[in-house]
């Protein structure tokens, strides 16, 4: 003890450090959560971690397994960077079965899709660019679209079944190996005179499915409500439109999953080719035939890097994107959901303490999915000891504050700033409210933390508006505390 401290001193000095105690002590625990759990109904599984300590800051029922929603996304995301690396990039090709001859390509045009999650109709420009480039003015043989890699993926969800069929969404886009645009329609929808069909238009240069119905444009003082749906008639897409849209409103864009991401991925091909005077003499079609060994590729193009990627797939928590990847991670082709959820499954097999994890897609669109906050929270403590590896993840995900969708943007300070998170959302067969991600404290330390909110019924009341304020209130105390 300094001898220049008296016992006065010593005295307040020993208060000093019990209240510093107590309060971290009150601080570090998911109160507020328990609080709204109890008081709604929730089933809840939290933990919380200073990653430079030995025991958790704080638990609720941490090893209680839970569906995560898109939470899983996170599985994806470590095990993609784990087996690929953040530079890794795709490699779609345009390959020719035959020689070219005054311009003249003697045999067919295949399209083979590498698997390329973020594939859009811009690399197809880039590539029929390359091969007008190349002197190829005329296609003697056909237009191929070649998904072999993952062949007939079967629907695992309810909502991509029906997608088959006719789809209000994007979310539920088929799966294929040469998906371009995410496997959905783009429509503009743009206010005219008030009475007249508001305009309808492609998106950036992309195909315009046939369409039926119109959406009328009316007074400024009139609210906007209008339905876009995609309907399948023999084999053919068609948009179906109704409703109104208010003069004065910005254009809208409208994504709808198509019935099949390959055969979209033809119509924009063929579209493509005819815009750069390319003509195909026998038509085309999709196969699930892999390329002749003899086919040499004629044009190519690469993907962003794996960790751009990534920050798409997480910020907008795309399931086309999400189980794409999962398929990518198959050993062997055909690629399948199951053989890449069994590689991540071996990845998180080898995170200490983790525990039990079922996984049905990385999406986590299946609601069979189940891990537990204690899980999430090693998985990214285990990445938080990988330094090659661990900037790309958290680069990767998002601020509260930098958010995509509006209720994660209300989050409140410090937590808005000082966390980047991945949420997941699903409403069947009981409401899901899930987040995990890092924190840095207000000393500068790095924490991880994992909420998962299931309800008990499927009229269970469970909403952000509720979720959100309980689990910032418990995460900004412990960030503020250390």
């Amino acid at each position: 003890m300094n001898r220049f401290l008296d016992r006065g001193r010593v005295g307040w000095f020993g208060v000093l450090v019990g209240l510093t105690m107590a309060a971290t002590a009150q601080a570090d625990s998911f109160d507020s959560v328990a609080s709204m759990a109890a008081q709604k109904g929730w089933n809840v599984s939290a933990e919380a971690w200073l990653l430079d300590d030995s025991a958790p800051l704080a638990q609720l029922q941490p090893s209680a397994m839970m569906i995560p929603a898109s939470v899983s996304k996170l599985y994806v995301a470590t095990t993609m960077l784990d087996h690929f690396g953040p530079r890794y990039r795709f490699s779609t090709q345009l390959l020719a079965t035959g020689p070219v001859k005054d311009g003249v390509l003697q045999g067919n045009l295949i399209l083979d899709g590498s698997g390329d999650p973020a594939l859009s109709t811009r690399d197809g420009w880039a590539l029929v660019q390359s091969l007008q480039a190349s002197g190829v003015h005329r296609v003697a043989g056909q237009v191929l679209v070649s998904e072999w890699r993952y062949g007939d993926e079967p629907c695992l969800t309810v909502d991509r079944c029906r997608a088959r069929d006719s789809s209000k969404n994007a979310y539920d886009a088929r799966l294929s190996a040469a998906g371009l645009d995410y496997g959905t329609w783009c429509v503009q929808i743009t206010p005219a005179q008030v009475g007249e069909p508001a305009r309808v238009s492609a998106c950036d240069g992309m195909p315009l499915p046939p369409y039926e119905g119109q959406i009328v444009t009316v007074s400024g003082a009139d609210k906007s409500r209008f339905s876009v749906q995609r309907v399948t008639r023999a084999g053919k897409d068609i948009l179906q439109l109704s409703g109104q849209l208010a003069q004065g409103t910005s254009a809208q864009r409208i994504y709808r999953a198509s019935s099949s991401p390959a055969g979209q991925s033809l119509v924009t091909l063929q579209q493509l080719l005819g815009q750069s005077g390319i003509r195909v003499a026998q038509g085309g079609r999709v196969t699930q035939a892999m390329p002749p060994l003899s086919a040499q590729p004629i044009a190519h193009v690469e993907s962003m890097p794996l960790q751009a990627e990534l920050m798409d797939m997480l910020a907008y928590s795309n399931n086309f994107m999400a189980d794409s990847m999962t398929m990518a991670l198959s050993p062997s082709f055909p690629a399948s959901l199951e053989k890449g959820c069994n590689v991540i499954q071996q990845l998180v097999a080898t995170v200490p303490d983790h525990g039990p994890l079922v996984l049905r897609s990385g999406s986590g669109l299946t609601p069979e999915n189940r891990t537990s906050a204690h899980g999430l929270v090693a998985l990214l403590r285990a990445f938080y000891q990988k330094p090659a590896l661990f900037p790309a993840l958290v680069g990767s995900m998002n601020t509260p504050k930098t958010g995509t969708t509006y209720f994660i943007q209300q989050a409140s300070e410090p937590f808005a700033s000082h966390a980047v998170i991945k949420t997941g959302t699903l409403d069947s067969p009981v409401p899901v409210r899930a987040i995990s991600g890092y924190f840095r404290t207000a000393q500068g330390r790095w924490g991880a933390f994992a909420v998962l909110l299931n309800g008990r019924s499927a009229q269970t009341e469970l909403n952000w508006s509720l979720a959100l304020p309980a689990i910032t209130a418990d995460v900004n105390k412990m960030i503020q505390a250390h």
